[in-house]
């Protein structure tokens, strides 16, 4: 198998329901979808068996961008949408036309930061199940 790798951006990132989507590109400087699996204990059982212990994968969309604390930036977008669920779609790289969609529970964000320094924030968000790998739609 040949050797593929992609540049992350320049892409997307979108929060909200389709025909009123928060694009949120020009405020990232990063960002990344974060699989974490927890296995639980095994439990031993009299006839000297074992059952598996439960199996169970949760998403992150995590990253940092820079403040933008105007009515529409997505600083406010954070504060204003704090707890709620949310659709988003994030395109690593629009060369690639791959994209992964879900839903993620908005969490607010950092506001300020040092003097005489640009303001940025980390962000986490939740993501609702297991997100989707697909396509870009045309």
């Amino acid at each position: 198998m040949a050797i593929k790798s992609y540049i992350v951006g320049p892409g997307s990132l979108i929060f909200g329901s389709p025909g009123a989507p928060d694009e949120m590109a020009a405020q990232i400087t990063s960002c990344t979808a974060t699989p974490s699996v927890d296995i639980g204990d095994v439990i031993p059982v009299l006839s000297g068996e074992e059952l598996p212990g439960d199996r169970e994968v949760t998403w992150v969309l995590e990253g940092n961008f820079l403040q933008d604390i105007t009515e529409t930036g997505i600083t406010t977008y954070t504060l204003e949408n704090s707890g709620q669920q949310k659709p988003f779609v994030y395109i690593p790289n629009n060369i690639e036309g791959r994209s992964l969609s879900g839903n993620v529970v908005i969490d607010p964000t950092a506001i300020g930061g040092d003097v005489k320094a640009r303001a940025t924030a980390d962000f986490e968000f939740s993501i609702i199940g297991e997100p989707a790998l697909g396509d870009v739609a045309p």
